[in-house]
């Protein structure tokens, strides 16, 4: 049995900083800060009209692939002709095959409607899928927070 339970622990608010502010603070151009959120590496950043916006809190990425799932907000259905699984998601992860760097899969679940799909996916790939999502303003990235119970010893 699997069950998954979500509340809100902490809100955190922040200010949000231009392209060239956040280069400015993280010392590269601003280009690369758009890379990193065409790669999907900001993944708190959003689109406000044409401009994007990045939390001040937002770490600078570091190299190479971190895991991640997406939660859909509020019933929200991103909408996409390259990804036709997408808008059936309430839940994204993505991960990156161990043994083959270069391999990515992507678990596409919808808790409601028991819809659960895999797919591999090339770097390319899912860059333009995190893309997508994270222009989408619908999505959040999840925390994960584990609980270990405690078992006492009931004899003593």
């Amino acid at each position: 049995m699997t069950s998954t339970v979500e509340h809100t622990l902490i809100t955190v608010e922040c200010d949000y900083l231009t392209v060239e502010q956040y280069a400015a603070m993280n010392n590269v151009e601003p280009v690369t800060i758009r890379q990193w959120i065409k790669r999907g590496k900001l993944g708190h950043a959003k689109k406000n009209g044409r401009d994007w916006l990045i939390p001040d809190i937002e770490d600078k990425p570091r190299r190479g692939f971190t895991s991640v799932r997406y939660i859909i907000e509020n019933d929200a259905h991103i909408e996409s002709d390259e990804f036709p699984l997408l808008p059936v998601s309430d839940s994204i992860t993505i991960v990156q095959d161990q043994n083959m760097k270069s391999k990515f899969i992507c678990y596409l679940n919808n808790y409601k409607t028991k819809f659960h799909s895999i797919l591999e996916l090339t770097r390319t790939e899912v860059e333009r899928l995190e893309h997508t999502i994270i222009e989408s303003g619908k999505a959040r990235v999840a925390a994960n927070i584990q609980y270990v119970p405690y078992i006492r010893d009931m004899e003593g």
